[in-house]
């Protein structure tokens, strides 16, 4: 009798486990349509729906862990020489903590992965603009306006504070490296040492984004 509430038990998890992974999965066409098509400056779409579904998509793995791992401790009971129902039970709990574990490890696992790609990803950024400011700086110099001292140092200390700014959010490791190259830059003199400059930052981003590839 106890086996048979026990099994019950482990297919009521399952059965919840389920309906809570369906109410984060499933969508209407609409949902579909707007979650899967480009807006300027992200999806509201995605950003909003992808975190109201998760806590159902945790809940509903664990229940379904758990809920597996007691029908299989119910079903190993006639394998199992002299065992009770303590027994069975402690090894339904050892077998959900088991898979809990497991699942948490993937996500650990996932998560840096996810912080790799992502410091990637800025650190690219980064460097795509200065290579967008060397080539301004480049086509600056063949103006005799810019080159004048008072405009250049404007125009260079515009290019420094933007250089400043769009470091936010880039990884701290590389903020340091990049900050030395960034201050050169604020102190160059004139375009020949400022593009001279922006190219060794342009470089020492280029290298920091490969060593941690």
């Amino acid at each position: 009798m106890y086996l048979n509430a026990l099994n019950l038990f482990g297919l009521i998890l399952n059965f919840t486990g389920t309906v809570l992974l369906s109410a984060g999965l499933l969508r209407s066409n609409e949902q579909i349509r707007d979650e899967e098509s480009s807006y300027w400056d992200g999806n509201p779409y995605t950003t909003k729906n992808a975190p109201r579904a998760q806590p159902y998509y945790n809940a509903g793995f664990r229940l379904l862990v758990a809920g597996f791992a007691i029908n299989i401790a119910v079903e190993a009971y006639p394998l199992i020489p002299a065992s009770g129902d303590v027994q069975v039970s402690f090894a339904a709990v050892a077998l959900a903590m088991l898979g809990f574990l497991i699942v948490q490890s993937f996500q650990v696992t996932a998560r840096a992965a996810h912080l790799t790609d992502k410091e990637r990803l800025l650190v690219s950024g980064y460097r795509q603009a200065v290579e967008g400011l060397l080539e301004e700086a480049k086509e600056d110099s063949e103006h005799e306006t810019w080159q004048q001292p008072q405009n250049f140092q404007i125009r260079r200390d515009a290019r420094s504070k933007q250089l400043r700014t769009q470091l936010i959010g880039c990884p701290e490791r590389f903020g340091h490296k990049i900050a030395p190259f960034i201050d050169k830059v604020e102190k160059a003199n004139g375009f020949e040492e400022y593009i001279a400059c922006l190219s060794n930052l342009r470089e020492a981003a280029a290298t920091w984004k490969s060593k941690q590839s």
